[in-house]
Formats: structure tokens, C-alpha cells, sequence
């Protein structure tokens, strides 16, 4: 239920028509928050271009059957919330004007405008079952009936270079390790390659010692200042030109 409102920032009170733009946890968030934050008085548009709002944290523990991603609906959060639902995508924004401009042509006036668009995701190594979320739960399962039939031996956990979050590799590998254990599979090697100076870099040098000991207690390999490059079954390439062989 909508929470009472309270004395939020002047500046923000004074906005009558309120512009949400995104459709994932950032925009949802701030839905939530402006009504806990100015109760019912301005007026909300959620713009966003997915029906479905997937929660994607949980996906990387769904492949070992540790929890079930989450979906909700993103009208039925809207509605609850007392905003109005326009399925689109943002197009630009007009300060000038004071309006936004929607796929399709459609537009918005507004007081005040929150961008909240996320990142766009890609495939960065080809070859690689890569693991966006939810997507890609199935594919994982799959490597994890692979490895239990003895296919495969050799798994490696790359991160991408750049700007990234990277927490979901090292969670990953470490319920891989975890699951392998569990059924006393034997000759099977796990390794993390990240770009990062430490593991989990962001959160400081102390969760980054407690990490390589986690890792090393799992007997998971890890590799930092390494970023790949390449991938064909067999080898992985990374930037300084050293060859891994991985399956």
C-alpha cells in the first residue's frame, strides 16, 4: 500500500508532473520512493518498454534450484502506485519544452524527469554461454548436466572489462564449486579470469581478502588483471596473449 506522505525536498514538492523512465529496479525504486517520500500529490508516468519486471538477483542461485526468479507486473505495480503505465521506450528529452518524447511519436509533459534506462546488455566473448539473468538460467542448467555426465572438466568464469558488475561471476563459481561438492564429482577445475586489481575490487580491500580466501577454501583458481579475449572450445585467450585451456 502507498505510504503517507512526508516532507520530502522543497524542490521536489513543488513538481506537479512526474516523468519515471525504465522499466527495471532503478525505475521501480523510484516509483516506490517518490510516493513514500510526497504521498499522492503529483501526478506519476512510468515509461517503460517491458510488460514484466524480472528480478534478477535471484537468477544466478535458480540454475541450482536455491530460489525462483521473481516476475511482476509491471501495470500491476504502476496501478498500485498510482501512476499512469505508458508501454514505450523514451526517445528524447526536452528540457526546452518541458516534454519527452516516447516511441512512436507520443509525449509527455513534465515538471520534473528521472532517467532510469539501465545498461544495455551484449555478448562480449563470443563462443561463451553468457549469463545475463533470468535468460539464460536454462543454458546453465544444461552446463551443469554436462559436467555431471563427465563432458566437461575445465570451467572458466570470465568478467568483462569495463564498467561492470561483476559480484554475479564470483557467485556463480562459487555455487558451482558448491554443487560439484555436493555430489562428489571429482577432476573437475573451476577458475575466475577477472580485469579487476582485487577480486570484488568495489567493495573495498577487506571483502576482497575474505573473497580469495572463500576461493581458495573452494578450491576455485583465480586469475585478477586478466581479461579475455578470445574463447574456442579448448582455450581461453586473454588480453596479455596467454592461452588457457578451458571446455
Amino acid at each position: 500500500m502507498t505510504a503517507p506522505p512526508k516532507q520530502g525536498p522543497p524542490a521536489l514538492r513543488r513538481r506537479r508532473r512526474i516523468a519515471i523512465c525504465g522499466g527495471g529496479v532503478a525505475a521501480i525504486e523510484a516509483l516506490l520512493g517518490l510516493r513514500a517520500l510526497l504521498g499522492l500529490a503529483p501526478h506519476v508516468d512510468l515509461v517503460a518498454p517491458n510488460r514484466h519486471f524480472v528480478y534478477e538477483p535471484l537468477a544466478v542461485a535458480e540454475p541450482f534450484g536455491l530460489a525462483q526468479t521473481r516476475i511482476f507486473d509491471v501495470a500491476a505495480v504502476a496501478a498500485e502506485y498510482r501512476s499512469q503505465l505508458h508501454v514505450a521506450s523514451l526517445e528524447a528529452v526536452e528540457p526546452g519544452s518541458g516534454r519527452i518524447v516516447l516511441s512512436g511519436g507520443a509525449t509527455l509533459w513534465y515538471d520534473c524527469v528521472i532517467v532510469a534506462v539501465g545498461a544495455r546488455r551484449c555478448a562480449w566473448l563470443p563462443g561463451a554461454l553468457h549469463f545475463t539473468g533470468a535468460a539464460d538460467v536454462a543454458s546453465f542448467r544444461a552446463l551443469l548436466a554436462q559436467l555431471e555426465r563427465g563432458d566437461l572438466s575445465r570451467v572458466a568464469f570470465a568478467a568483462p572489462a569495463g564498467i561492470s558488475w561483476t559480484l554475479p561471476t564470483y557467485e556463480l563459481a562459487l555455487l558451482t564449486a558448491s554443487w560439484v561438492a555436493d555430489r562428489h564429482l571429482t577432476g573437475i577445475e573451476i577458475a575466475i579470469f577477472t580485469p579487476e586489481e582485487q577480486p570484488l575490487a568495489s567493495f573495498g580491500p577487506t571483502a576482497s581478502r575474505a573473497l580469495r580466501d572463500v576461493l581458495a577454501d573452494r578450491g576455485i583458481r583465480l586469475r585478477v588483471n586478466a581479461g579475455a579475449e578470445t574463447f574456442v572450445p579448448g582455450a581461453l585467450r586473454l588480453t596479455s596473449g596467454e592461452s588457457f585451456e578451458v571446455d
